[in-house]
């Protein structure tokens, strides 16, 4: 009997223990639902109290401030932390301070009363109060194009609802802003209304004041729609980072640019007949056309372009008799130039297309050689396997339309096709074509690699101390000429990397690989061994964006990176009309050089617009 309440009791301890483990383990976890459920919000709730508290303090001690009947006042919290009206508030069990300009206390006056508001946030713990703005519904479209001189009459609001106020008088919305018919440009109009709390609310119109390029072009030339003459001030346009000039309109009202500078130099394969499918076609329309931004929407891409033979000994007019076949890039005809021709008051015929720098026709003459545009009303040919300097040239939609400039220089006609750079904005982000300041030195931006670096290009030949001709040493010391090598003592890569510098900061230059080709006469420009190296400062290849770029500077010849097939040779670009060379390296022994580098990822834009006028400036 004895041995039975024993084992009872045992068994009754036994189940009171349990029975204990579990209601302790049920308390906590009620505790832990506290503290993660319940804990937090309670704090909250202390916090709301606290600031409006501190709203209903401020307001008895300002009773001037207090709103009159139907209108509402507002103060913030950090208002209120800083006219120490409340402490500092916490996000519950941080030491992170809640939003200051986003929470708030409110004020309405109701015929007399006037009832308190509190709105507080504190990351994802925020108060249920009324925080919202209401809708506004716009009559019409958000964005409007109106042509230059039309007429803007204001569409107005359809309709604004609040979620607690319900619908809002229109006439209660605020519009502001102005457009201005007569400029181009693109105008905002805003529309701000708030409810019964001062949660206010703003949506813009964007209206466009447009005039489709081709009638700018009307306007500023005669009947045949083509710009002549010297002296032409009014027919630069903007694309794609890069600055051309209008020739005119062709027979679809569609717009002739040529490129106001030239790019690079390019050759006639051996076995290329013509310009149709020559190796300068394809290099302008698979390497070149590749840097254009949304050729689809702006270019004609199955334009034809003038190729006959050219056979007028006296260098009159001659109607094309030849055409390539469509494509997107070409360039100009001896025929273009003479459209734009006009005769002085001395009896002279200039083109504004004539220029100190030559640049390459698409005719042949009737020997087959390559004809190039020289000075006023002059052209000479050259063997049509040389390196010879390109100007791109295509053709614009006829609806293409100008969203700023006046056509000047400095301010080009400009289509929308990208947005410039902005204070702080990366470098990075810049497209192909515009211009950069470093080091006191306009470069190009050519490219990016996948890392974010920029490549870029100086726009003319390197001056120091005003001279032109930097006195390098020869290419190199030896009797053959090799590649472009940094660690060859005496070769322009060696010189350039280890002396130059003083010249040329590199705080912002990243070490890189760069592509060598060797080059052969008349060979495509796709074709050639090519050497890896590594380095800081490189120099151009022939084939390569604005390696014949001359930035507005005539200033002696400079070096090409291409290693000339030749044993004792080099090539170079003679800066001044420039044509380029292959001459025994001894030579020219005080050839400068264009730098190519690679600019951090890093670095961000300070000030300017991307143009040779006013370039980016970095930091």
């Amino acid at each position: 009997m004895a041995k039975d309440k024993r084992s009872m009791n045992k068994k009754r301890v036994t189940i009171l223990i349990s029975i204990g483990f579990v209601l302790l383990i049920v308390g906590l976890i009620m505790k832990l639902v506290w503290i993660l459920a319940f804990e937090k919000n309670y704090i909250f709730k202390g916090l709301e109290e606290k600031l409006i508290n501190a709203g209903e303090k401020f307001y008895e001690i300002n009773k001037q401030q207090l709103p009159k009947n139907g209108e509402t006042v507002s103060i913030t919290y950090q208002m209120l932390l800083d006219k120490e009206y409340v402490e500092s508030l916490y996000v519950p069990k941080t030491n992170r301070t809640c939003d200051l300009e986003n929470s708030w206390v409110r004020v309405h006056n109701n015929n007399g009363k006037y009832e308190y508001y509190r709105y507080l946030k504190c990351e994802k713990f925020e108060s249920n109060t009324d925080h919202t703005g209401p809708v506004i519904k716009l009559n019409g479209d958000d964005s409007m194009i109106i042509d230059l001189g039309g007429t803007y009459e204001e569409p107005g609001v359809k309709s604004v609802d609040d979620d607690v106020d319900g619908k809002i008088d229109i006439k209660n919305v605020v519009i502001k802003g102005n457009v201005d018919t007569s400029k181009i440009g693109t105008y905002k109009i805003t529309y701000t209304v708030s409810d019964k709390l001062l949660n206010y609310t703003s949506v813009t119109r964007k209206v466009i004041v447009r005039r489709k390029l081709k009638d700018a072009v009307i306007a500023r030339t005669d009947e045949s729609n083509i710009f002549k003459g010297a002296y032409i001030a009014n027919n630069f346009v903007l694309y794609s980072g890069m600055l051309w000039r209008i020739v005119g309109l062709n027979s679809d009202s569609s717009i002739k640019l040529v490129l106001a500078d030239n790019i690079a130099n390019v050759n006639y394969a051996k076995d290329d007949v013509d310009f149709n499918k020559s190796n300068i076609q394809k290099w302008l329309n698979e390497y070149f056309y590749k840097y254009l931004i949304d050729p689809d929407k702006y270019l004609v891409k199955n334009s034809t372009f003038c190729i006959s033979a050219y056979n007028n000994p006296n260098g009159g007019y001659e109607e094309c008799s030849k055409y390539s076949d469509s494509m997107a890039v070409g360039l100009l005809s001896l025929q273009d130039i003479k459209r734009t021709e006009l005769v002085d008051n001395a009896g002279n015929i200039l083109s504004f297309l004539d220029s100190t720098y030559y640049y390459l026709l698409s005719n042949l003459n009737a020997n087959g050689k390559a004809l190039i545009k020289a000075k006023a009303n002059y052209t000479i040919d050259f063997e049509k396997n040389s390196l010879l300097p390109i100007r791109p040239v295509i053709n614009l939609k006829a609806d293409i339309n100008i969203v700023s400039g006046i056509g000047t220089d400095d301010m080009p006609f400009r289509l929308g096709d990208y947005t410039t750079g902005k204070e702080h904005s990366k470098l990075s982000d810049r497209i192909t074509g515009e211009i950069v300041n470093y080091s006191g030195v306009n470069w190009v931006v050519v490219d990016h690699d996948k890392d974010g670096n920029t490549k870029m290009v100086m726009t003319s030949n390197l001056l120091i101390n005003g001279i032109a001709n930097v006195k390098a040493v020869s290419y190199n010391t030896k009797n053959k000429v090799k590649a472009y090598n940094p660690k060859e003592d005496g070769n322009i890569a060696e010189e350039i990397n280890n002396n130059w510098t003083v010249y040329i900061k590199d705080d912002l230059v990243v070490n890189h690989e760069f592509s060598v080709p060797t080059y052969q006469v008349g060979q495509k420009y796709t074709d050639g061994k090519v050497t890896k190296i590594k380095t800081k400062f490189a120099i151009p290849n022939t084939y390569e964006l604005f390696s014949a770029s001359q930035g507005g500077v005539a200033n002696g010849k400079y070096y090409l990176m291409n290693v000339a097939s030749s044993d004792n040779e080099v090539l170079f670009i003679n800066n001044v009309n420039g044509l380029s060379f292959q001459y025994n390296y001894l030579d020219f022994r005080d050839i400068g050089a264009k730098l190519v580098v690679y600019i951090s990822k890093d670095a961000v834009i300070s000030s300017g617009n991307g143009i040779l006028t006013d370039p980016y400036r970095i930091k």
